[in-house]
């Protein structure tokens, strides 16, 4: 096996592939020793081109973890004992408590709430629900001798998703008590996991690494201030929702971490198989796609110091430019349009007349 050009190698069999050691002080923050990918081709020119490309895929990875780790630098610096070592643990750690509240459905973005599209009668069966609720939780708090029947306030709640919003409030309000109970070291701790809990639950954290999952969250949130603003209608938001909800999960279906995958360890290769196989069509799967470059060039446009490549983009450009499973309807000519306009004039069954009639007015065959 020879090396022809830097990190790009040619097989004995002829097969071209790409592989680079990862430098060693960026281990433990990328958590792996290298970079390998198969090319699966032997033509030189195709493999200069994808070797082109996926190396500047690892040059970005490389600054992204540059950047965590001048970050993992700066706090060593700024608060002794913390180092490099402990920060990259805390992030460890940071990120177990933030799966576990996950699978737990405990995150802020996961309570129960109202979209943008519900009916004015749900909004009203809401409000009166978050009003008994917080009126009692009030009296609970402040009225030293008052005593909260929560058997009985959850049955007067009128709102299914409302009684599931309570659950996840009172969650909210244990971890708070907990955390008071704490001491006042122990609450300037972020590595404590009561104290990182709270923080995330609270929603006031940012998260080491976003995910696919603050991808979608931020995404959607900023396509519904879009619809606050008139720019589309209830049933459009909700096909928007929906449809870029499918598609990233179909991305996230394409790693081991699902959902909860980093933004800068997207596998582009895996992801593109992802979408041919569900996608036959490469037009729909363009269109696709499209949606998702649309939502990380808002997340580079809005979050500069997350910035992510736009593996994307990359698979929309890799995509032919004709699609050869594409019909081309063919446009009748006029001798065409009069011979299928007699020949329904004395079609007896008015419902294929009618039928007849629209489609010779359409002008499609």
């Amino acid at each position: 096996m020879g090396r022809t050009k830097r990190y790009l190698r040619e097989s004995n069999t002829g097969f071209w592939s790409y592989r680079r050691v990862v430098p060693k002080h960026l281990h433990e923050i990328l958590r792996k020793r290298e970079w390998k990918k198969a090319f699966k081709t032997k033509d030189r020119t195709t493999a200069f081109k994808l070797h082109a490309e996926y190396n500047q895929e690892v040059e970005n990875e490389i600054v992204i973890a540059e950047e965590r780790l001048a970050k993992a630098k700066s706090a060593s610096q700024a608060s002794s004992p913390l180092n490099e070592k402990l920060y990259i643990e805390r992030s460890r750690k940071w990120m177990d408590v933030y799966k576990r509240l996950h699978s737990q459905k405990r995150l802020p973005h996961q309570a129960p709430k109202l979209d943008v599209t519900a009916t004015e009668d749900e909004q009203c069966r809401w409000a009166a629900d978050m009003s008994l609720y917080a009126e009692e939780i009030l009296k609970s708090d402040n009225i030293e001798d008052h005593w909260t029947d929560f058997d009985k306030l959850y049955a007067e709640l009128k709102h299914p998703k409302f009684k599931e919003y309570v659950n996840h409030r009172e969650y909210i309000r244990y971890i708070d008590q907990e955390h008071d109970l704490l001491s006042f070291e122990d609450q300037r701790d972020d590595s404590n996991e009561i104290v990182m809990t709270r923080n995330i639950l609270n929603g006031d954290y940012t998260p080491p690494d976003p995910t696919l999952e603050t991808l979608l969250e931020f995404y959607l949130e900023r396509k519904r201030q879009n619809f606050r603003n008139g720019e589309r209608s209830v049933q459009q938001q909700r096909n928007l929702e929906t449809n870029v909800t499918r598609y990233i999960k179909l991305a996230a279906s394409a790693h081991p971490d699902g959902m909860l995958t980093n933004l800068s360890e997207l596998d582009q290769e895996e992801i593109g198989k992802k979408f041919e196989q569900r996608y036959e069509r490469i037009d729909t799967r363009r269109r696709n796609l499209t949606d998702l470059r649309a939502a990380v060039n808002a997340w580079n446009s809005s979050k500069t110091n997350y910035a992510i490549p736009n593996v994307f983009h990359e698979l929309i450009e890799k995509l032919p430019n004709d699609d050869y499973q594409r019909k081309t309807r063919s446009v009748w000519t006029p001798n065409q349009w009069k011979y299928f306009w007699d020949s329904i004039q004395t079609e007896k069954n008015p419902e294929i007349k009618i039928v007849g009639m629209l489609l010779a007015y359409a002008g499609k065959p």
